[in-house]
């Protein structure tokens, strides 16, 4: 293209008057018909477009003849890079081609960017409905009469009113949902709900005059969204019938949900009832949880995009975000994309901001989801992603963007705040200046056992009293178990009676195979009755180490229930102190043989004590064998109980020992506390990255 000609346009592309602009202005709809792209163009790019010409002169001629208007050949460029840039001038135009094969290759996506973008989305086209669409309309035009509106909003009303008089038992019938089945019911109703959904968009575009192209699937992070082609609404000028056609989907769905819901409250207990409810939950949640959302492409995005009168919403509002923020920032004093007024600007600005929060705690919930119910490297992988598509790769972007633009922008007040703060941002996170840590831990006799039940067990008897000297081996409580007693008692039953049968077999011809059967049952027998003696002498709570009797637990009278794994009471040999330290495993490369720390007891008794490093456990605890340290009972190491009742670290900790170099005088009971142990400097971003290292080594599987 020599300067100042201009190349033809396509001539199947269509211009149609588009819905009013925020402010009254008219626009036009510049339609695609090979893409099936909608473009709005304001009043200007409309003249210059119906007065095309050869050249730019010419398009200034011919658009201030007919008009009276002076069109700025810096606005006809403007236009014509954007037609360029959608492929919409025709290709047999001299340099057309070159300039194509030049763009797609510009646009190439590599390889990383392919795989990122089919993680976070990606469509599947499965039918073509217009033709159906066509033939059944007629039988559903009678759901769009008042009327029939007048009586689903009866129904929905009358099912939420029911529904409300039995909320506890609706409520109650949310547990289904956690098992198998109520899931796989969830799922079908989701289905089911989804397809009349998109069928409700569907039919309402056809009503007003257009087509609809296709229907079919969506994948956001694997996650199937139905979808349905509808973007010939962009012809439409009337805006009621756009917000219709955005809105017709969740309308299906909210009658659905009312109609489940009746018909919930008004059956009786059994399948249908049953079926009512998940249809009811799925409709009532997609409706109102989901496709209201209007920070993601859905329903709710659509008609606030109409309500307020702002087509490519997003688009336009996530430029005038970048845009704003690169003036906080960087102070470029650059136009911005487009000029609205204050009250619209500042519309915008916040649909974008809460748009990218929302898009990330969205996404990442779903990888999270992926990561904890399908296997965990996906999970990381997904999350990954996520991170770099919506946070590393932006502010990539932006540092370019501010790297190019810096040396004509100079340095501004903006942009000296911007690298001040990035620099103390960056000193405090790779600067090593931290040089110590704290751990739960607590401080106890050297020899010292903490006596639990192991099994539910009745106290039957308390054998020594508080502060009384043991020797090793003696008594100091007894227990029984009666759902013990009640198995030892079917154990010997069954015992007697393989030992009958065996008499009789052996005193009369049976076959040898029977004999062979009481054997086995006698001796299974045999061996439960040993293994539940076992248990209940174990319900003798006795000392292992001669010592002091100490911390009895509460409530310990004849008859008290105590759960299984509960502390009954402590015996201290009070010859020696030590102090137990509980260290996260990714903080275990900073910390050193002989390393010191203190000892700063949580209820404020007497001054810190100073205690060295002894030894390290070679493996990280599998089970809390300290439960004063336990979340559970107060303590700061995070744990919870497995199937058997014992305590398990909530993430990998190792057990340190300490001496105390000055012992306290007198040590009456465990003390709970804090030791601020020393390490080597280290930064926050190495914390950062041994707890990333750590989390994805231990829970990918690797």
């Amino acid at each position: 293209m020599t300067s100042g000609t201009l190349p033809p346009l396509r001539a199947d592309l269509a211009l149609y008057p588009g819905p009013s602009r925020y402010d009254g202005a008219p626009t036009w709809t510049l339609h695609d018909p090979l893409r099936q792209r909608f473009f709005n163009l304001g009043h200007e790019e409309f003249e210059i477009l119906r007065h095309w010409a050869d050249t730019i002169q010419a398009v200034i001629g011919r658009v201030r003849g007919d008009t009276g208007r002076r069109v700025e050949a810096g606005r006809i460029l403007a236009l014509l890079d954007f037609l360029q840039r959608q492929e919409l001038l025709r290709a047999d135009a001299p340099g057309a081609g070159d300039r194509l094969l030049a763009r797609a290759r510009r646009q190439r996506p590599r390889l990383a960017d392919r795989l990122r973008g089919g993680f976070l989305f990606w469509r599947l086209p499965l039918v073509r409905p217009d033709r159906f669409l066509e033939r059944t309309l007629p039988l559903v035009r009678p759901l769009y009469t008042p009327a029939a509106a007048a009586i689903l909003l009866l129904i929905t009303l009358l099912g939420i009113y029911l529904a409300g008089r039995q909320w506890d038992l609706f409520l109650a019938t949310f547990g289904d949902l956690a098992s198998p089945g109520g899931a796989l019911a969830l799922l079908l109703a989701l289905g089911l709900s989804k397809s009349l959904h998109e069928l409700g968009h569907a039919y309402t575009a056809k009503r007003h005059g257009l087509r609809v192209p296709v229907m079919g699937i969506g994948f956001m992070l694997f996650v199937p969204l139905l979808y349905t082609e509808t973007s010939d609404a962009w012809r439409l000028r009337e805006r009621h019938r756009r917000l219709a056609i955005s809105g017709a989907g969740i309308l299906v769905e909210i009658a659905l949900a009312g109609i489940a819901t009746l018909a919930w409250s008004l059956l009786a207990d059994g399948p249908w009832r049953w079926a009512a409810f998940h249809l009811a939950t799925a409709a009532w949640l997609i409706s109102l949880g989901v496709n209201l959302t209007p920070f993601m492409r859905w329903d709710g995005y659509y008609l606030l995009s109409d309500y307020w009168r702002l087509p490519n919403l997003q688009q336009r509002a996530f430029e005038l975000g970048r845009w704003q923020l690169r003036e906080w920032l960087f102070g470029p004093r650059q136009p911005p994309p487009e000029h609205y007024p204050e009250r619209v600007k500042w519309r915008l600005l916040l649909f974008a901001w809460l748009s990218w929060g929302y898009r990330l705690l969205l996404f990442s919930g779903i990888a999270l989801l992926i990561y904890h119910f399908t296997f965990k490297l996906l999970g990381l992988l997904l999350l990954l992603s996520i991170i770099t598509s919506l946070i590393l790769l932006p502010m990539g972007r932006e540092l370019l963007f501010w790297a190019r633009t810096g040396r004509r922008a100079g340095l501004n007040r903006h942009s000296v705040a911007t690298l001040l703060l990035s620099a103390l941002l960056l000193t405090l996170l790779f600067l090593p200046w931290r040089d110590s840590t704290s751990l739960p831990a607590l401080l106890r006799h050297q020899q010292q056992t903490v006596l639990h039940l192991p099994y539910p067990a009745q106290l039957l008897e308390l054998l020594a009293g508080e502060g009384e000297r043991l020797r090793s081996g003696a008594p100091i409580a007894r227990f029984d178990s009666p759902d013990l007693r009640h198995r030892l008692t079917l154990a010997r039953l069954e015992l007697a009676d393989a030992q009958a049968r065996l008499r009789q077999y052996r005193s009369s011809e049976v076959r040898l195979e029977q004999q062979q059967t009481q054997e086995q049952r006698r001796l299974e027998a045999r061996t439960r009755i040993e293994g539940i003696e076992g248990q209940l002498r174990r319900l003798t709570l006795r000392t292992p180490i001669d010592g002091r009797l100490r911390q009895l637990a509460d409530g310990l009278t004849p008859g008290t229930w105590f759960a299984a794994q509960a502390p009954i009471a402590t015996v201290v040999n009070p010859l020696g102190h030590e102090i137990i330290a509980f260290l996260p495993e990714q903080r275990l490369g900073a910390i050193r043989a002989g390393a010191r720390g203190r000892f700063i007891d949580e209820q404020g008794e007497g001054p810190a004590i100073e205690a060295r490093l002894l030894r390290i456990a070679p493996t990280a605890s599998v089970v809390l064998e300290e439960p004063y340290v336990s979340s559970l009972y107060g303590g700061g190491v995070t744990s919870r109980r497995d199937r058997e009742g014992a305590l398990v670290p909530e993430q990998g900790i190792y057990r340190l020992v300490f001496a105390p170099l000055r012992p306290p005088e007198s040590l009456a009971r465990v003390r709970r506390g804090t030791l601020v142990l020393e390490t080597g400097r280290r930064s926050i971003a190495h914390d950062l990255w041994q707890r990333l290292a750590a989390l994805v080594i231990r829970e990918s599987g690797f």
